[in-house]
């Protein structure tokens, strides 16, 4: 007995310890997303990329909360995830408005009127402008899976069955329904009537979901998987190997797993989470997915095993801020600065290769400041409060 309180001792505390991979794994992630909307990455890339980057997003957010908050009551919980996800949602709204404002009038151009009912429409039809989408679409999966966990067993199989039956019925509709979107833009002059723009959105709010809920639930069970004495047992074993076989080993399965993202990414048509969108055949895109964000979560535990320092501390903190990342390098215009710096470089302007990471640099180095800022003077935006130190670093 008292060896095995001293093996839970142990499993408990390296529970407790935050594991780097998904830091790192997330800074990987935004990183592809910030070059993503550079518009500079090829469409080959462009479409490998999209099929697993945010899903990653998504997978990690569940990993985390099965660590975090099994034992919340529902109503609970989800009083935590509003104030989580949901005050950034329209904080950062508001917060691009008033620049679009001050800009407006800095340029002495003519406000657009129709632009911003569009997109008033957008917000509060939760499916969400620019960035911001990613916080409605996982603060429904999140819910969802929680309100999931948290029913008996009729309550499960008629949840599921309703989450099926949206996916079957996304899957019908999307073609036709963007269709009728079009012809309606179309007919209007390029001015949808308010009706029709609500109706558009707002079924594309929950046509999304299912997706989204499967991609969490994914992480969900790998957390709660990685929790039990049997992998604390073989990643104890795996741990004995020697180091440089470990990391030998993580990359090659990293670059197969990579390789297949691939492929089933190309031989798919473009995939798109925001949009409920996943090509050609839903299994390439499960396929390309899971495989991508197996092989990113295989680098990030690589490049923990070369035990460069420097390196995994640069990851981990801008993987702990990908939140802040994520709603500011577009609509702060961190992106666009960043962009201009890199073109006023005149040997890297003309090199794709080199320019790239340029831009990435830049962004990165401009963030800096921006993640200090909001981490210290204004948690509020991205749901913290300024007394809650648990909270630092909580997955997106």
């Amino acid at each position: 007995m008292k060896k095995e309180s001293t093996e839970e001792i142990s499993i408990q505390k390296n529970q407790k310890k935050r594991l780097s991979e998904p830091d790192i794994a997330k800074c990987i992630c935004i990183c592809i997303v910030i070059l993503q909307h550079s518009g500079l990455v090829p469409n080959r890339l462009f479409q490998f990329f999209i099929m697993f980057d945010i899903p990653l997003f998504f997978f990690l957010s569940g990993f985390v909360s099965a660590k975090s908050s099994k034992k919340l009551p529902f109503p609970v919980y989800l009083k935590q995830k509003t104030k989580r996800l949901m005050l950034p949602y329209f904080l950062f709204y508001l917060i691009d408005v008033l620049v679009y404002f001050v800009l407006q009038r800095i340029n002495k151009a003519p406000f657009d009127l129709l632009s911003i009912r569009h997109n008033l429409i957008l917000l509060f039809t939760l499916f969400g402008v620019s960035v911001v989408w990613f916080l409605s679409a996982l603060y429904f999966s999140d819910i969802t899976f929680h309100l999931f966990l948290s029913l008996q067993k009729k309550g499960k199989i008629f949840l599921s069955i309703l989450l099926f039956t949206i996916l079957v019925v996304a899957r019908i509709v999307r073609t036709p329904f963007e269709t009728w979107y079009v012809q309606v833009y179309a007919l209007n002059d390029g001015i949808v009537p308010v009706l029709p723009d609500i109706a558009y959105y707002l079924a594309g709010t929950f046509l999304r979901i299912p997706m989204c809920f499967l991609i969490y639930a994914l992480g969900y069970h790998i957390g709660d998987i990685m929790e039990k004495k049997t992998y604390q047992s073989i990643l104890k074993k795996w741990n004995k190997l020697p180091r440089a076989f470990r990391l030998s080993l993580s990359m090659v399965i990293a670059m197969f797993l990579y390789v297949l993202s691939y492929y089933a990414s190309v031989y798919n048509e473009v995939g798109n989470l925001a949009v409920y969108h996943y090509g050609n055949s839903i299994i390439l895109y499960l396929i390309a997915a899971i495989t991508g964000m197996g092989a990113t979560m295989f680098l990030s535990h690589a490049i923990v095993l070369l035990n460069f320092r420097p390196l995994v501390f640069l990851l981990t903190y801008f993987g702990k801020n990908t939140l802040i990342l994520l709603l500011t390098h577009l609509d702060f215009y961190v992106l666009i600065t960043a962009m201009k710096i890199s073109e006023s470089i005149p040997l890297l302007h003309s090199r794709l290769a080199f320019r790239l990471p340029t831009i990435l640099f830049f962004t990165l180095l401009i963030e800096v400041p921006v993640i200090e800022i909001i981490n210290r003077f204004f948690p509020f935006l991205i749901g913290k409060s300024k007394n809650s130190p648990s909270e630092k670093g909580k997955a997106v």
